[in-house]
């Protein structure tokens, strides 16, 4: 469950390609709307996703969850946060590490927090090990 969802979902309704329906995922001017009633199946399914791994996780930890961070280019999807915020009575935000990090001179801040939606897999798979 995720962005390639949101993506398909878009492509069937509006009549786009994979590059369109990306492109209007991610900036989709007036039709936001439009898109969060194209994708409203795909959102349901994606909380039940969600509160099913909440609910495994306060059963393992005996800690609830008590905020959501987005990340991954899905969570640049207009209105996602509230829409997830109602439906889960929790606080979402998108997860945004750059004001904690520190620079070199050679990176750019404005391209890492451009591309700041992608370090989630940089991340995972440098937390992976061979055990």
């Amino acid at each position: 469950m995720g962005g390639k969802d949101f993506t398909q979902k878009i492509m069937n309704v509006f009549g786009l390609d994979v590059n369109q329906a990306e492109a209007m995922k991610q900036a989709p001017g007036d039709k936001t709307d439009e898109i969060l009633s194209a994708c409203q199946a795909t959102l349901s399914s994606l909380v039940s996703e969600i509160r099913l791994s909440f609910d495994y996780f306060t059963s393992e930890n005996s800690v609830e969850a008590i905020r959501l961070y987005l990340t991954g280019d899905s969570s640049r999807l207009p209105k996602i946060e509230d829409f997830l915020m109602k439906e889960l009575g929790i606080p979402v935000e998108r997860w945004n590490p750059v004001d904690v990090l520190d620079f070199s001179d050679k990176v750019s801040r404005e391209s890492f927090s451009e591309n700041i939606h992608q370090l989630p897999i940089a991340l995972g798979l440098s937390l992976c090990s061979d055990d």
